[in-house]
């Protein structure tokens, strides 16, 4: 009788127990690839496991007990791991605790890229060897004044790129991934000099032996003062400043073409161009009076281009 019932309910199993717990922390800071093998476990079971994570009670993990009487629990993060309990028809087995560190995080490398144009902001830095597809920030100084918090995804190349940068010096950088701390290395920028001041234009030097009654000549029907007469007005301009009594008299003529009535008014407006430009080289307006004679004392014949270019002018004339 006792040997039918024993057939009949079976072999008692024997109380299980973990003899070891292996651990595997993540390959890189930030990942979580890190696991945990409980060993000694009865082979070819159902097993559940339940642990907690920094305290929090984590999602029970289910799975068939290797031959080698080994269960392995995948794909964890860094962080302290207690109250393990081994789950076979409710038999338990508690195992060990385990911590899971990160391995130190490192930067493999930086390429500065300077900017363009001085004042310009289009330089930027690259910061490779980060854990692709992960949350990243990163705090910096420039020239020692700390810069926003700089937020991005590192790229499928491990890298991250900070673009909008100016020139100067950049130190202080703290790479976050994850949780995970680095310092980056420091690193300067520099961009092409501003391009130089243009030379201050030469003073005007005055010229010796220019006579200010030579006459100032225009083109046809135009009031415009050539450059080649500045020297002549700057003469002038000279001896009223020198010579604070003397005032200045403009006769402006023009040549015979045109109504007396035109010419009349267009020699008036030949004179006070030259008023103008004296006024503007500092000369009290108030000293210059202008006269407009028309096609009257030509000084030379009207019959040719030549004679009419002489008489398009206006002549200075020093009045005490």
């Amino acid at each position: 009788l006792n040997i039918g019932v024993r057939f009949f309910l079976g072999k008692k199993m024997a109380p299980i127990v973990i003899s070891s717990v292996y651990q595997t922390p993540p390959s890189k800071c930030g990942l979580c690839d890190g696991s945990i093998a409980l060993n000694g476990l009865p082979a070819n079971k159902q097993v559940t496991v339940d642990y907690s994570l920094n305290g929090i009670q984590a999602t029970s993990y289910s799975a068939m007990v290797q031959p080698d009487g080994q269960v392995k629990i995948a794909n964890l993060c860094a962080g302290d791991y207690t109250a393990i309990v081994a789950t076979i028809k409710k038999q338990n087995a508690k195992g060990a605790d385990v911590v899971l560190a990160n391995p130190p995080t490192h930067i493999s490398s930086e390429n500065p890229i300077n900017p363009t144009l001085y004042g310009k902001n289009d330089g930027a830095v690259t910061i490779n060897g980060l854990n692709a597809g992960k949350d990243v920030k990163i705090n910096y100084n420039l020239n020692n004044n700390s810069q926003s918090t700089f937020t991005g995804v590192v790229n499928s190349d491990n890298s991250i790129t900070i673009s909008g940068l100016y020139e100067g010096t950049y130190t202080g950088m703290i790479v976050s991934v994850n949780n995970c701390l680095v310092n980056g290395a420091d690193f300067t920028l520099t961009a092409p000099l501003p391009p130089p001041a243009p030379a201050p234009l030469p003073e005007a030097k005055f010229q010796d032996n220019i006579n200010i009654s030579t006459p100032i000549l225009f083109d046809f029907n135009k009031t415009t003062i050539h450059k080649n007469s500045y020297p002549v007005l700057r003469e002038a301009a000279k001896e009223m400043k020198e010579n604070r009594s003397e005032n200045i008299v403009v006769d402006g003529y023009t040549d015979t073409i045109g109504t007396a009535k035109y010419n009349k008014v267009l020699s008036l407006k030949r004179a006070n161009a030259v008023k103008k430009h004296l006024t503007k080289m500092g000369i009290n307006p108030r000293r210059v009076k202008t006269v407009g004679h028309g096609a009257k004392h030509p000084v030379e014949p009207n019959n040719t281009a030549e004679g009419r270019h002489e008489d398009r002018r206006a002549v200075m004339k020093v009045q005490p």
